[in-house]
């Protein structure tokens, strides 16, 4: 039996959102490209809904969603950077497919973030279904 990379991150996400889930306080809406494309055009305007990229700073400067925050999850500092966040806010997260998003994504749990929404395809979901990119 095949399993395609969409198929292995998607279930890998999964368990790590059940996995992380039990042991924090705070839901993960887990969404697709489209509904995170809505989620977004709904919240332009809404100061309390932050999108945040999570992979490598020279990824994000060749492309990343409009209005999107760079807090690459390997950096050493990610988890200080975290700690200044407003944890009432709204998360928007993504990475490249989903594995650095779950990193993120736990990290924030773990600091008592409430309302977290991670884009379970990332950036290459959202390529590939035609949304744009803008590039520092």
């Amino acid at each position: 039996m095949k399993i395609t990379a969409k198929v292995f991150v998607s279930v890998f996400f999964l368990f790590l959102t059940v996995i992380v889930s039990e042991a924090s306080a705070g839901d993960v809406q887990q969404e697709s490209t489209q509904e995170a494309a809505t989620i977004i055009k709904q919240n332009a305007a809404n100061a309390d809904f932050i999108i945040l990229d999570v992979r490598p700073d020279g990824a994000y400067k060749q492309g990343h969603i409009q209005g999107a925050v760079s807090m690459p999850v390997r950096s050493a500092s990610f988890s200080a950077a975290v700690e200044k966040l407003d944890t009432s806010k709204t998360y928007l997260v993504y990475c490249v497919r989903g594995g650095m998003t779950a990193q993120a994504v736990a990290i924030m749990q773990g600091k008592g973030f409430k309302s977290i929404i991670a884009a379970v395809e990332g950036i290459v979901g959202w390529s590939e279904a035609g949304y744009p990119l803008v590039s520092d």
